[in-house]
């Protein structure tokens, strides 16, 4: 990827950022330097998702035994189901 569409992807998290940061604060006038500065930390420190499909199965312990399998352990298991 080019340095510019990365710059690009790195402003539209930062304005995301503001927009949270304006919506935590919206009964309080905070500054403009606070704002920018907790819109960065957001930025800077993003967690990972955690959501089901984004999850590494095999780590999950919410997960049974099966459905911890890989799509192609899936399939070869079901497979030999049907021999």
């Amino acid at each position: 990827m080019s340095l510019a569409f990365n710059r690009h992807q790195h402003q539209r998290a930062l304005s995301k950022a503001r927009k949270i940061v304006r919506e935590w604060f919206r009964f309080t006038r905070p500054s403009q330097e606070e704002i920018e500065k907790r819109a960065r930390h957001i930025v800077n420190n993003r967690k990972l998702c955690s959501c089901q499909m984004c999850r590494n199965p095999r780590t999950a312990k919410t997960y049974k035994k099966f459905e911890r399998l890989t799509m192609q352990e899936k399939k070869e298991f079901t497979d030999k189901d049907y021999e």
